[in-house]
Formats: structure tokens, sequence, C-alpha cells
């Protein structure tokens, strides 16, 4: 039996949706071995959100080895007051480490421009701390908002910067998707101009209030994510 346009576009449309747990949408995996995001950890999640969104970006900054306040290669987040200038972020890895992150996040920043002409660079803000109803204590930390950005090296700095990439924040639907098939959630979060961090976290957080040791931590990491497809699952839907 020939398919209809009708019926490719439908199978089409649900290739682009990766609900397995392998996807970094539903699980940010953040290993100290070989990171492949940057925790920012100063200023505040909103504070970052707020400028990125008005068009500035961030400086990212990692913790000098004098101020090193832990034994392991992440560090506490402790006193880092006097690190805090204008446009300067905090990470909780060492200057060193932070800047070889930050480098292998260019190159796959271009890779990704160059050979599939999309960006799929992202700062994502919050983790939703979930699990599997049959996965015991295994907790699973998926991103909530996500925004385009774009970094770049500043050599004479000796550090690397990120900008919002022009485009609008978006919630994660991924994660919409597989808690309203898991669990029928109705977890979508509507983001207008002037939306705060607070104002979604505190909507998430009443959607989640019934799911026993479910929530969210209020972080922000820069990370690769294939957040394009979900939005082409989307656009095939409307013509489905």
């Amino acid at each position: 039996m020939i398919a209809t346009v009708g019926q490719r576009m439908a199978q089409w449309q649900q290739e682009q949706l990766d609900l397995t747990n392998r996807n970094r949408l539903l699980h940010l995996s953040t290993s100290s071995t070989r990171p492949t995001s940057i925790e920012i950890v100063a200023p505040s999640v909103e504070d970052i959100f707020q400028r990125l969104v008005s068009g500035s970006g961030w400086t990212i900054r990692g913790y000098p080895d004098g101020e090193r306040a832990g034994s392991g290669t992440n560090v506490e987040p402790t006193d880092i007051s006097g690190l805090l200038t204008d446009g300067v972020s905090i990470s909780s890895m060492l200057e060193e480490r932070v800047n070889r992150v930050a480098g292998r996040l260019l190159v796959r920043a271009r890779q990704s421009e160059q050979e599939q002409g999309v960006n799929t660079l992202f700062i994502a803000f919050g983790l939703l701390k979930w699990r599997e109803q049959s996965s015991g204590e295994t907790w699973r930390y998926a991103p909530l908002v996500l925004l385009p950005v774009t970094i770049e090296e500043l050599p004479k700095d000796g550090a690397y910067r990120i900008s919002g990439a022009g485009e609008d924040p978006e919630f994660n639907q991924t994660l919409t998707e597989r808690l309203k098939r898991d669990f029928g959630l109705q977890l979508s979060v509507e983001l207008s101009e002037g939306s705060s961090l607070a104002d979604v976290f505190a909507e998430v957080r009443d959607i989640i209030s019934s799911r026993a040791g479910w929530g969210i931590l209020e972080q922000a990491h820069v990370s690769h994510f294939q957040f394009h497809k979900i939005r082409m699952f989307h656009d095939l839907g409307q013509h489905v």
C-alpha cells in the first residue's frame, strides 16, 4: 500500500521527536570527567537571563587557582563577590578548564553552522529534577527554558563571551511531550515578552506539585542541544 503524502509527513514528524533518555533535552549530564557544558554560578540565573534577552552578553570566567575552594576539578561557589564586575559571569570550574570547555563549544558551534546550517548552542535555565515511574531512585535533570546564544573567544582577555543569538527564549517542548506521554502532565508554559524565570519556575512547581521528590534546580548551563528538531516537529504538525 502506497503511503499518502499526509502519512509520510506524519511519519517524518514523529522521526523529529526523540523522547529517549539519551536526549540531552530530557537529561543533561554534568559529568566532571569530560564536561560538555558550562555551569554559570553567578550572578543569579535571572540576571544572566535578562541581560542576554536584552541583547547584552556575558564574559565567562572561572575560579583562578588562588580562589580554588574544593579538592576536585569543580569548586564550590562560596565567596565570589570580589570576582564579579559588570558583564562578567563566574563558572563553577577553574579558569583554565572553563576555557578548554568553552573552546570545544565554540568549535562545535561552528561545525553545526557550517554542516547543518543551524545553531545548536543554547543556555539552559532551570533543570527539572524528575524520574520515570519505574526507575527507582534514578533522577534525571531536564532543561526548562532554552535561549540560543553565540560564543566568541576574547584572546586579549584570555576568556570567552556568550551573547544572545537574536532569538526568543523557548520552553523545552521535548520535555513537555515526554511528561504528557508518560504522566499525563500538561507542562505547557508560555513565554512572552517580559517573562521572568521566577514566574516560569513558579508555574512549573505548581504543575509538578503532586510528584514526590520532583523539583527545580535554579541553574544556568551553556551547552549544545538538538532543539531545532522539536521546532520541525511542531512545524510539520501544522501540515499533517
